[in-house]
């Protein structure tokens, strides 16, 4: 959700204003009025705003700036759009567009941002490159499609191509994570950053819906700069090294063949991989695995792997895979205290990888994410007897320890 570096919620009138002299292009449209006619009864802007979304959503994703003059396709003056009430507004758009358009784009932004010079305001709308497409007008049953700096209605043949190419973004999505979690197996320098310590590996990877794509990837020379900023600071990303697939942060400091308790890695395109080795407690001849802990793992890792993420520019939406290695003959255990309560019959686990439902991530949270992970955790804990997590209430409200990051 950039435009020139900055995501949606933070722009300003000075950003808008930069944009005077720049072309419409393929991700950019400029408007000198919004979706609405003098006459209320004029209804032929639904048309036009769901022509305009479904277009830019069936191609690369991009921007509409709504109160932007233009002469030929060049944006030469900021006017802003007179008497809208901002709410009212947002909730009309948004209203026509989730039910004008099939299926929902999700990851689209609608904002209307004050403009004190020109005493109005503009509306802009942030429209992804869309894992679901094609999208069509549900009126018209038509598709349509970005082409430089304008739209078209698709043929058949690109219509096919884009339902197969949603389809591919999801296989190598599980393609990356199925060979990384293969990697973690093996436990060898050829395939990861570090050497990890003997034990079972709990895996986090946040990685981007068009990682694959070549504009995905991502320049990480902030991390060697001698004058970081505070979010590199803060997410202790200030220590560690560059290496052939982006950068990474390995949990302690010894050379490269000594084994370590685990790693982030970030990947130059914007995906982020998080390792932990887990330890286990023994009953009789059964290691045990407490289940709390890899919700603590999951959630401690994901509060630094999204910051780093959105400071980086990288656009959601973001997939977020919760996967354990090497649990093979380990027995899951509610966790309470410093003790383990055992309350359901222990269950061996008789897989050596196990891989939790994907949570997709349309937006960066502007909280934790307890709620999203649920069906994860939920898993996790079925894997072990229990209904559902028991860090959460009878209402699916989190009561476990409060994320640390």
């Amino acid at each position: 959700m950039l435009l020139h570096g900055k995501a949606i919620d933070s722009l300003t009138e000075d950003d808008l204003l930069a944009l005077i002299g720049t072309e419409e292009d393929k991700t950019i449209d400029f408007k000198g009025h919004g979706y609405r006619y003098t006459d209320p009864k004029d209804d032929r802007w639904k048309g036009e705003l769901l022509t305009d979304v479904t277009s830019f959503a069936n191609a690369d994703g991009g921007w509409i700036v709504c109160g932007m003059a233009e002469n030929e396709g060049t944006a030469t003056e900021l006017i802003g759009l007179s008497e809208i009430n901002p709410d009212e507004e947002r909730r009309r758009l948004e209203q026509c567009i989730n039910t004008g358009i099939e299926p929902l784009i999700h990851g689209l932004r609608v904002r209307i941002i004050d403009l004190p010079s020109a005493e109005g305001r503009t509306i802009v709308f942030y429209i992804p490159r869309s894992l679901t497409a094609p999208h069509r007008v549900k009126a018209t049953r038509k598709f349509h499609v970005r082409r430089s700096n304008w739209n078209d209605e698709m043929n058949m043949d690109e219509v096919r191509a884009a339902f197969n190419l949603s389809s591919s973004y999801v296989e190598q999505i599980r393609s990356f994570r199925s060979q990384r979690l293969q990697a973690l197996a093996n436990n060898n320098l050829e395939e990861l950053p570090v050497l990890l310590t003997d034990g079972y590996r709990m895996v986090l990877h946040v990685v981007p819906l068009l990682f694959s794509e070549p504009s995905s990837q991502v320049d990480l020379s902030v991390f060697g700069s001698r004058t970081p900023p505070r979010w590199v600071h803060q997410t202790y990303f200030h220590y560690g090294r560059h290496n052939l697939e982006g950068f990474v942060r390995p949990n302690g400091n010894a050379p490269a063949s000594t084994p370590l308790g685990g790693y982030i890695q970030v990947f130059r395109n914007g995906a982020i991989e998080a390792v932990e080795t887990g330890s286990t407690h023994q009953q009789g001849d059964r290691p045990l695995i407490g289940l709390t802990s890899i919700e603590n793992f999951a959630l401690e890792n994901l509060g630094t792997c999204l910051p780093i993420q959105q400071n980086l520019g990288i656009t959601p939406p973001l997939v977020i895979m919760l996967s354990l290695v090497g649990v093979e003959e380990h027995v899951f255990i509610n966790y309470i205290g410093a003790r383990f309560n055992i309350d359901h019959p222990p269950v061996t686990i008789w897989r050596n990888i196990i891989v939790t439902p994907d949570v997709v991530v349309e937006n960066y949270p502007d909280k934790n994410m307890t709620s999203a992970l649920k069906p994860a955790f939920d898993m996790l804990w079925n894997a072990a007897g229990w209904p559902r997590s028991m860090s959460y209430d009878s209402d699916g409200n989190w009561t476990g320890p409060k994320p640390t990051r």
